[in-house]
């Protein structure tokens, strides 16, 4: 995340779904980092485990020895068997001592620095001869066993610390009960039936209790012999590949039955008392080296469990944080890619708002231009208005129709640069109402006929006869499309004519205008007929040299005909005329909304207007002279009491402070003190607080955009007129408006 010109550049959600991905895929790699670090640790310590139990066994086997011969050396005190007695018994004890100054060995293993003291204590406590004194086999075997015990113990607990019997791997952890328990258990009473058998053949007779332990000694045997096949039978069973390796691979695990046997046949049963003892000693003994051997092979074996499951481990370790992290730096690479892309999309959308901010300087410059053009431009086309009701000589009507001519000229050209504007702007509106189409479109083009007989050119207009008197369409944008086909074609004819010709054609449900200007001009070819719509083109410089014009008024034609549903084309030829044809949609109407007066004469709407109109009291806040004469003019004609302020203070006292009550208060835009907006909002905003009927508040202004509009209808203004305003446009909006303030 970076800031691009101050601004926080956000990625798209791709690129954020990337980054979610990416955090935990990091808290998981390092889980699994911290996991796998973990395990192969925790294997390392069985691996350790493993290896101190297979130190420490070392020293079992030789506690065993020794305490087997204890039981012998009691009643054989031979020199013999004594310094035998006493060189094991030292070897145990060094093998303790040097194992005590194996600093690695005891310091991985806190249990032995508690431990050694009490081995090497009871390594030189035991004595053969308490035995002797008390004459008793069982006293030297449980002299000497308690030090066997507690190396059997120190093994377990070696055990417990590597983690061994809290193993899930059920091969691992038989195979550790199998060395440490059921071995320690057979090698006990191995050990039992070579000392006691060896002792009894030595003195040459059985005691009493010796029968019984002898006895008791066998029966263990057998029973051990059992529970062992038993155990190794199912593990062999749960893992066959254990089959394959030693000891499982050569022992038929009959070692303790042979045992049992031996000591059946050879003491237990046997008559000849003859039998030296060292023979049994020598093939008993054999029997406890062996399962001390198989005993080593099953840690060896566990042993290589646990190297396995390392190498798996370290393996799936690889493996894994390849893949995670491959799969961050994936997710990372698409998040910054995104973000270029953003980065990308934020420059263009800089660059766009940077265009718009453009376009809304040139809208504000050109509807403030707009603005202070057409104020004047009212004030002259309203004038002539007022000026063409008086009586007049023929050449001081010729004087007053050039005078209105230039002056909707210059109109038609600022309508179209500010209507190109509000297109280019996505802000043109299309109103629909309803219209005598004949009507409007002579009166439109009649305006056009003083030029048409300067330049000694005939117009002609024509209608189908299936074009109904009354459509429902936007009339000036209309009026707009003719003037503007009309005008083309006078400017480019210098003899001939101009016809227009309008019909009605059905396409299914929708239901079209269809009209077709046709002059005899000078023409065009392909590539000036492909240049045509575009904004701000003509055929040729020398064009707009000699016939003027902006190019913007046939792209408007254009966007206007698709605003309302329609479409526009050309078809000419060079030195033989033009022809444009155009159409648009016209919409149903509502015969209950239809007034009357539609299709009515001019003096019979006049008549109308003066009807409706006279009598009310209007105020009319402007403060351009000219213009409040014009609107102040039009209004008395149709009986209408005026009161005239120059600013929207103004208006507000008369309202609020001197307590004037008017039917429509007519209000200007730009004025000083106040302007429109404000006064209107404190006018209503007074009437609303002391519960009072709102004022009819109706702008009346030289802004066109829809902008202006929509705040004029948010303060509350229930209508909002557009200056150079027509006489007939002013009074049909005024009734309608008066009678919905009315009705409400």
């Amino acid at each position: 995340m970076y800031r691009l010109d101050g601004r926080v550049l956000l990625p798209t959600r791709i690129g954020l779904l990337s980054l979610f991905l990416v955090v935990p895929l990091l808290l998981l790699l390092i889980q699994l980092i911290y996991g796998g670090e973990e395990r192969i640790a925790a294997i390392d310590r069985k691996l350790k485990g493993v290896n101190d139990i297979r130190v420490l066994q070392g020293m079992v086997d030789l506690a065993e020895r020794l305490r087997d011969l204890s039981v012998i050396v009691v009643y054989d005190r031979s020199e013999e068997l004594e310094s035998e007695y006493e060189r094991q018994r030292l070897e145990l004890l060094n093998s303790v001592m040097l194992l005590e100054k194996d600093v690695v060995f005891s310091q991985d293993n806190p249990i032995m620095e508690l431990t050694y003291p009490r081995i090497i204590k009871q390594i030189r406590r035991v004595r053969p001869v308490l035995g002797a004194e008390l004459y008793t086999p069982d006293v030297a075997f449980r002299e000497h066993q308690p030090l066997v015990e507690t190396l059997q113990q120190i093994q377990f607990r070696l055990a417990d610390q590597g983690g061994l019997f809290s193993d899930r791997n059920d091969a691992s952890l038989n195979l550790t009960y199998l060395a440490l328990d059921e071995f320690s258990d057979l090698t006990t009473d191995l050990g039992r039936a070579r000392s006691y058998g060896s002792l009894y053949l030595r003195i040459g007779h059985v005691p009493s209790d010796g029968v019984d332990s002898l006895e008791r000694i066998y029966e263990r045997l057998v029973l051990q012999h059992d529970r062992l096949n038993i155990r190794v039978n199912q593990l062999l069973k749960n893992h066959a590949a254990l089959a394959e390796k030693p000891p499982f691979n050569s022992v038929p695990w009959n070692l303790l039955q042979d045992a049992a046997q031996t000591l059946d046949d050879k003491v237990i049963q046997s008559a000849d008392l003859d039998t030296p003892w060292r023979q049994f000693y020598q093939n008993v003994s054999a029997y406890v080296v062996t399962a001390s051997i198989y005993r080593d092979q099953i840690l060896s074996l566990l042993q290589e469990q646990y190297q396995l499951e390392r190498r798996e481990a370290t393996a799936q370790q690889k493996w894994t944080l390849g893949g995670m992290g491959l799969l961050v730096l994936v997710y990372a690479f698409i998040y910054v890619m995104d973000l270029r892309e953003a980065s990308a999309r934020q420059k263009e959308r800089q660059e766009k708002e940077a265009a718009e901010a453009a376009d809304r300087a040139k809208s504000q410059f050109l509807a403030t231009m707009s603005h202070e053009i057409r104020t004047p431009i009212n004030g002259v086309l309203g004038m002539v208005e007022l000026l063409s009701d008086t009586p007049l000589n023929e050449e001081q009507k010729n004087y007053l129709m050039a005078l209105r001519s230039s002056g909707q000229t210059l109109l038609a050209v600022i309508n179209d640069v500010l209507d190109y504007s509000k297109i280019e702007a996505g802000k043109l509106q299309i109103d629909n109402t309803v219209f005598d189409l004949r009507q409007s479109v002579n009166e439109a083009l009649t305006l056009f006929k003083p030029l048409f007989r300067q330049k000694g050119l005939e117009l002609n207009i024509s209608f189908e006869k299936s074009v109904p008197t009354l459509v429902n369409c936007d009339p000036q944008r209309l009026r707009q499309i003719l003037m503007n086909l009309v005008g083309n074609g006078l400017k480019f004819t210098e003899q001939g004519s101009v016809n227009v010709r309008l019909s009605v054609k059905n396409t299914g449900e929708k239901c079209f205008l269809y009209g077709v200007v046709r002059d005899t001009g000078i023409g065009m070819d392909s590539h000036q007929q492909t240049e045509l719509f575009k904004q701000f083109s003509q055929a040729n410089r020398s064009i707009s040299r000699r016939y003027g014009g902006t190019g913007l008024g046939l792209a408007i034609c254009q966007r206007l005909c698709r605003l309302m549903g329609g479409e526009i084309g050309v078809s000419s030829k060079q030195g033989s005329g033009t022809s444009f044809w155009f159409t648009v949609e016209l919409q149903s109407i509502d015969e209950a909304r239809l007034s009357g007066f539609e299709a009515a004469e001019p003096s019979a709407r006049d008549e109308h207007f003066r009807s409706e109109l006279k009598g009310r009291r209007m105020l009319v806040a402007e403060d351009n002279k000219v213009n409040q004469m014009v609107i102040q003019g039009m209004l008395k004609k149709a009986g209408v009491t005026v009161d005239v302020v120059e600013n929207g203070l103004q208006a507000y006292q008369k309202v609020v402070e001197e307590g004037q009550r008017y039917d429509c208060i007519l209000m200007d835009w730009e004025m000083p003190e106040w302007d429109g907006i404000t006064a209107a909002r404190r006018i209503l905003s007074w009437e609303r607080r002391k519960g009072r009927p709102e004022s009819l508040i109706v702008a009346l202004t030289a802004h066109v955009l829809s902008d202006y509009e929509a705040q004029a209808t948010e303060v509350g203004m229930k209508g909002f007129l557009k200056k150079p305003i027509e006489r007939e446009a002013l009074f049909a909006n005024l009734i309608v408006l008066l009678k919905e303030q009315q009705g409400q």
